[in-house]
Formats: structure tokens, C-alpha cells, sequence
């Protein structure tokens, strides 16, 4: 997290939506101290400036099926996830992804929220897939 906070920030929900293309129209104040962006700078955006460009065919693939099935392949999860701050730096966060319907059942937006964000969120991860002793080897 950046050291400057946006007045009200620390209580503020961390929640954004899309539309089906992918277009921002939701996006709340709280996302500003993880992402560096303000509501103005990203409603009526794609979201693609936030995904890493190395992610970004998985990212279209997973919205896509999401999009044609009506489900998502981590139903109900928290996942982790990598977005792209204002400033160019790589954030880690967690997430559940909510897939909500039109009246006619198919997906009319999907919305996130995250539910922790920066490098302490992705931690145990790191515990788990790196090699024992190379966090001495490091230091």
C-alpha cells in the first residue's frame, strides 16, 4: 500500500464492476490506494490496463467462459490475483469475483471484491512454492 491514504479510504469497500465488455462502471473509492486510480480515471475504461499484459489472454479466456457458461471456474473462491498500479509497479491481491445476472439469466456484469491486497497477501504462497532454505539463501 502506498504511504498517502485518500481521506475515508481505510473504511471504503474495495469493489469494482464490469459490464460484458469488459468496461469499467463501478469502481470504489477505496481501489484508489490499491491501484493508484481514481473512479474518473477508470469508469467507462476496458479493464485490460489493469491486467498485467503477460496475463491478459488468460484473463480474456477466463472472462470469456465465464461470460458463455454463466459460472465461474472458481465458483464462491477468494483467488489471487496480480493487477498494474497507476505507477507502473505489479499489486498482488484477493479476490471473489461475483458473476450477476440480467432477468433473462445471462451475465449482465461481473464485480469483485477484494478482500486483501499487496505482498502480505500472497505470503503463504510464497512459503508454500519456495524451495526450502532459500529464504536464507537470500538473505
Amino acid at each position: 500500500m502506498s504511504g498517502r491514504r485518500t481521506p475515508g479510504a481505510e473504511d471504503a469497500p474495495l469493489f469494482l464492476r464490469v459490464d460484458r465488455d469488459g468496461v469499467f462502471v463501478t469502481w470504489s473509492a477505496g481501489l484508489e490506494d490499491v491501484f493508484g486510480y481514481t473512479a474518473a480515471e477508470v469508469l467507462g475504461r476496458n479493464l485490460e490496463f489493469l491486467v498485467p499484459p503477460a496475463l491478459r489472454p488468460l484473463h480474456r479466456r477466463g472472462f470469456n467462459r465465464a461470460l458463455e457458461t454463466g459460472r465461474l471456474k472458481r465458483q464462491g473462491k477468494v483467488v489471487h490475483s496480480l493487477g498494474v498500479h497507476k505507477d507502473g509497479r505489479k499489486v498482488p491481491f484477493r479476490a471473489m469475483d461475483i458473476l450477476e445476472h440480467d432477468e433473462d439469466g445471462a451475465v449482465a456484469t461481473v464485480a469483485a471484491v477484494i478482500v486483501e491486497h499487496g505482498w502480505g497477501s500472497i505470503t503463504h504462497r510464497l512459503r508454500v512454492v519456495e524451495p526450502a532454505g532459500a529464504g536464507a539463501a537470500r538473505g
